[in-house]
């Protein structure tokens, strides 16, 4: 095999991992936001609807649970913001929340319903 050729290989490897990963950054996302949402609706965290064998949807969900009872601006939220490259209104979003517990509504229209 030439070395190009093994280049070319790995290359397409990287991207096919980098796909996977962006594919579970989503679904691990996703669910984050759901159990976030979930908290915010009054649901108890025993309702998560993944089970013990969907280990990162699982974690997920209970991480975006336990942010909205402490207050916390999950990262699947707030990199809304950082996409745009609008720091400081992360900040501040993160802020209003911790201080105020509410949402600016722009991310009020990313939580599932």
């Amino acid at each position: 095999m030439l070395t190009s050729d093994i280049l070319d290989w790995r290359c397409g490897m990287c991207q096919a991992y980098a796909a996977e990963k962006a594919a579970i950054i989503t679904g691990e996302d996703y669910a984050t936001i759901a159990g976030f949402t979930a908290a915010r609706n009054g649901a108890s965290q025993s309702s998560n609807p993944y089970g013990k064998l969907e280990e990162h949807g699982h974690d997920a969900w209970d991480h975006g649970w336990g942010c909205w009872h402490e207050r916390i601006l999950p990262w699947a939220l707030e990199r809304n913001y950082h996409r745009d490259g609008r720091i400081a209104e992360a900040q501040k979003a993160r802020q209003q929340f911790k201080l105020t517990g509410e949402l600016p509504p722009e991310l009020i229209n990313l939580l599932h319903t």
